[in-house]
């Protein structure tokens, strides 16, 4: 394989499609939480960020039931609504 097809190979495997951030990060409109209906989905770092917990805390509470996490496919994601709902109580 040359160096060049190599490289291209590279490029395709790190592309995300549109609109879809790396998963560490933290989408800068999700921060804005009232403006968001309650049916949008969070990924972990979000809802720590929202929360102001550590990823055990956010695992704890999933096993636990306080947080309903939703599989998609390799992902898992919350309702802004139960983070809502956790953040009010607390």
């Amino acid at each position: 394989m040359s160096a060049r097809s190599s490289l291209q190979s590279n490029d395709l495997r790190r592309r995300r499609p549109s609109g879809c951030l790396p998963s560490g990060e933290v989408p800068p409109q999700v921060l804005e939480v009232d403006a968001l209906p309650d049916s949008v989905l969070v990924n972990l770092p979000t809802v720590e960020r929202l929360l102001g917990v550590s990823t055990s805390t956010v695992w704890r509470w999933s096993r636990q039931g306080l947080l309903a996490p939703i599989r998609i496919g390799g992902a898992t994601r919350w309702r802004l609504g139960n983070i809502r709902a956790i953040s009010a109580v607390g």
